[in-house]
Order: structure tokens, then C-alpha cells, then sequence
């Protein structure tokens, strides 16, 4: 189920004031970096679930795993269910994401 609005985002990116002319035609993931470790969790257009002008969300795995990025710090939060019926707490980690205007501003341009 997709709730994102492409002319919400087009507005996000606009308030931004990124400039679009250098983002490149080959759709750009968002890499995400967790805090002191060397595992990153990439992100693709596909991924994304809904928007503001502040947040990003993200599923993954068939909504076992949510993440949500603030645009302006690039801080994520990722929370992710391991067992289903979801009996246990979810492993919780967090870190920071590279160039999310950026990002942003290449998937409206595809």
C-alpha cells in the first residue's frame, strides 16, 4: 500500500531548495550507516511508505522492519520485529544516512 504523494514530495524537495539539475538519470539508493558499526542498510525509492517535509519512512521485509530517517539531521532510527508474532522486543539501531536530499531529489527525477 503506497501512501506517498509524488507532488507532496516534489514539494519537500523544492523547500529544500535542492538543486535538481545534477542528479544523475540511474536511480541513487540511500545508504544508512549504523552507529559504531560497519553495518549500513541501503534504501531504494521501492522502500519508501510516506513523507513529510521533515521524515522519511521506509518497510522492509514485509513490514518486519520499519525505518525513519529525519531529513534535516540524516539520523535514522531502524526497528526491526525478529520473530512474528512479534512475542519478542524489536532490536532497535541507529545511525546516520549520506546525502538524503540528494537521494530524494534523484527518485523524483526517475
Amino acid at each position: 500500500m503506497w501512501l506517498i504523494n509524488y507532488s507532496v514530495l516534489m514539494a519537500i524537495i523544492i523547500e529544500l531548495s535542492i538543486p535538481l539539475s545534477y542528479a544523475s538519470e540511474q536511480e541513487q539508493s540511500l545508504l544508512c550507516t549504523v552507529d559504531n558499526s560497519d553495518n549500513a542498510f541501503l534504501y531504494y525509492p521501492e522502500h519508501l511508505i510516506f513523507a513529510t517535509p521533515h521524515y522519511l519512512i521506509f518497510q522492509n521485509d514485509e513490514g518486519q522492519v520499519i525505518t525513519h530517517v529525519d531529513i534535516s539531521t540524516q539520523i535514522f532510527v531502524r526497528v526491526k520485529h525478529t520473530t512474528n508474532p512479534f512475542k519478542e522486543k524489536p532490536q532497535m539501531l541507529l545511525g546516520y544516512c549520506e546525502k538524503v536530499r540528494e537521494a530524494l531529489s534523484t527518485w523524483l527525477l526517475d
